[in-house]
């Protein structure tokens, strides 16, 4: 579950992961702004996915999640990495809360 464990702690186990953020949101254990950033992320990673999958079945090949870098635009891999920088900044708040490590 994407996000899931930290917010175990607060009693957060619907298994949405937007649902979770939102209520992370509303308890204040994640600022608004963040809520928004980590929200975005979900939503591009889940956008990338699909457009890689239809893309796929469009060419008839296997459709998968793979995701190959090499055919990614500039943009893509610009929206991939702020992504992944929005994820590792919830990981580690997560980690730090729920498990007194990180940040």
């Amino acid at each position: 579950l994407m996000f899931g464990c930290g917010l175990l702690r607060w009693g957060i186990t619907e298994s949405s992961t937007l649902e979770r953020l939102g209520i992370a949101k509303e308890k204040k254990i994640i600022h608004p702004a963040s809520y928004t950033d980590f929200k975005n992320a979900f939503d591009n990673l889940w956008d990338l996915r699909f457009h890689r999958q239809m893309s796929s079945f469009t060419r008839l090949s296997k459709v998968d999640d793979t995701v190959f870098l090499s055919e990614l635009s500039r943009e893509e891999k610009k929206m991939l990495q702020t992504t992944r920088d929005h994820i590792k900044t919830l990981a580690a708040l997560l980690d730090h809360d729920f498990l007194g490590q990180g940040i």
